[in-house]
């Protein structure tokens, strides 16, 4: 892919986070020229702030996280292109779409509030081709339920937490895998990270972190325990931790967390 960048000056591009984690990690020795990118846009998965950072004291540009479905025909929300984006954001819904957080319930959340996020608008999609029962899960009066957990801030920002099946409840406590990687993907020595859910006798449901180490290196699990105690609540500690040389990923780079998670 950098060579076709470099070649064929490619100034506008679409691609998962991992591609453009690729991207940066290239050696500075690299014969690669990619100074003609101007709007690297990512979506498909979730974009770590830590990504954004790296990226644009690389290349000099900054990646313009971006979400859209196939039943919203499109991108629903995008970062500003312009500048002002806020770094672990989604950006703004697109125009012509409407954006809402709902609770269990149904009812609209107030702003820093995590709950599914819900969309309508011009292109969203009517329903699935003769699936009654799935239409009527996923469509419900004109907005399309994502899925999705997100929370929205004050000026219209919103941030992905978590899919909805994912989410976990360690002893009554919602927690979201994707806090527990961020903080687990900041420690220097960890390459990637993954959290899943699995059943625990007592507290009903507790993460579990699949972790590659960068080469070279060795950590055990209680340094790691550690060091997650210190960056949040022990509740969201990983009570399971294994290593691993390498995470099961899709051909276009997204981590296969229904493998991960059928494994257990």
């Amino acid at each position: 892919m950098a060579a076709a960048i470099s070649e064929h000056r490619v100034t506008c591009m679409m691609a998962v986070a991992s591609i453009y984690d690729t991207l940066a990690r290239l050696p500075l020795s690299a014969p690669f020229d990619l100074s003609s990118l101007r709007i690297p846009e990512s979506g498909g998965m979730y974009t770590h702030p830590t990504l954004e950072e790296k990226f644009k004291e690389r290349f000099g540009v900054s990646m313009i996280p971006v979400w859209g479905s196939t039943e919203t025909s499109g991108i629903a929300l995008v970062a500003p292109v312009s500048g002002g984006h806020r770094p672990g954001s989604m950006g703004n819904p697109s125009p012509y779409y409407e954006v809402k957080v709902v609770g269990d319930d149904g009812e609209e959340l107030p702003p820093d509030e995590v709950g599914e996020m819900m969309i309508k608008g011009p292109g969203v999609c009517g329903g699935y081709y003769n699936q009654p029962e799935e239409t009527g899960m996923y469509m419900k009066d004109g907005w399309y339920c994502t899925g999705d957990m997100v929370k929205r801030d004050r000026d219209d920002y919103y941030y992905f937490a978590s899919r909805k099946t994912g989410m976990m409840k360690v002893a009554g406590v919602k927690v979201f895998p994707l806090e527990i990687e961020g903080v687990l993907l900041s420690h220097p020595l960890i390459e990637e990270a993954a959290v899943i859910k699995i059943q625990d006798r007592l507290r009903g449901e507790v993460p579990k972190a699949i972790i590659v180490i960068k080469d070279g290196f060795e950590i055990s699990k209680e340094e790691i325990q550690k060091y997650c105690e210190e960056k949040m609540s022990r509740i969201k500690v990983p009570s399971v931790i294994e290593f691993r040389t390498r995470l099961p990923k899709t051909p276009g780079g997204k981590i296969l967390y229904r493998e991960l998670q059928s494994e257990g």
